[in-house]
């Protein structure tokens, strides 16, 4: 099923195991929702992907952006608070993305 057709839960059915392909955020989302009702779900990605929670340390991740700091400080420092605040990709099964952080899109999630 496509993400576009997803509503539910329920549209899995019970005891459904759910694997979810691609890392963007409806996927995620999907993910995530998931997990939390049937216990798991797995996700496959053709690459990795940077994931970046929607607050870090209680401040909305949107509100860390400074423009006017040079892109590489910005990235340096963004990817310090994701290290400090998640811990390393391959705690979590994740493979290490192949790009610098924001030079492709990222995938921003609650969880």
């Amino acid at each position: 099923m496509h993400s576009k057709d997803y509503k539910r839960p329920a549209d899995f059915g019970s005891g459904s195991r759910v694997l979810v392909v691609g890392g963007g955020n409806s996927a995620s989302d999907l993910a995530v929702e998931a997990a939390a009702t049937f216990g798991s779900a797995d996700l496959s990605m053709r690459s990795g992907y940077w994931f970046i929670p929607k607050t870090i340390f209680g401040i909305p991740a949107s509100e860390l952006d400074r423009v006017w700091l040079p892109m590489p400080v910005q990235r340096l420092g963004f990817k310090i608070l994701l290290r400090l605040s998640c811990g390393r990709y391959e705690r979590y099964g994740l493979e290490k993305p192949d790009h610098a952080l924001v030079t492709k899109d990222v995938t921003v999630n609650p969880r």
